[in-house]
């Protein structure tokens, strides 16, 4: 990303590359969302406002919350019906479980 670059800039090439590395299926994210790119930085080159970190984090959180969905989804398909998509497995257990004790006779 060449020096200078501001908002709209850096969002749309990190908008164009989550989808490739969330292709990937990775089993672990580390986001390192620092304050370099902001304009006020001594260091960084970027130009990017407040309002554009905010929105960087936000597209960032939205598109590893929305991978993680649609992974559960088909991995735990009680989670999906329960609307637990983005929660843990051993969440994803404990609710499959007591939905499969609510739907038995004469437990509710």
């Amino acid at each position: 990303m060449p020096d200078g670059a501001h908002d709209d800039t850096y969002l749309r090439e990190l908008e164009g590359a989550l989808p490739r590395v969330l292709g990937h299926r990775p089993e672990c994210i580390f986001c390192l969302a620092g304050a370099d790119p902001y304009e006020d930085d001594q260091l960084g080159g970027l130009r990017l406002t407040r309002e554009g970190l905010r929105r960087r984090d936000r597209v960032v959180f939205d598109a590893v919350r929305e991978a993680n969905a649609r992974r559960w989804s088909s991995r735990w398909p009680a989670a999906t019906r329960a609307g637990l998509t983005t929660r843990s497995p051993s969440t994803s257990r404990r609710s499959r479980r007591r939905q499969e004790h609510d739907t038995q006779p004469g437990t509710k």
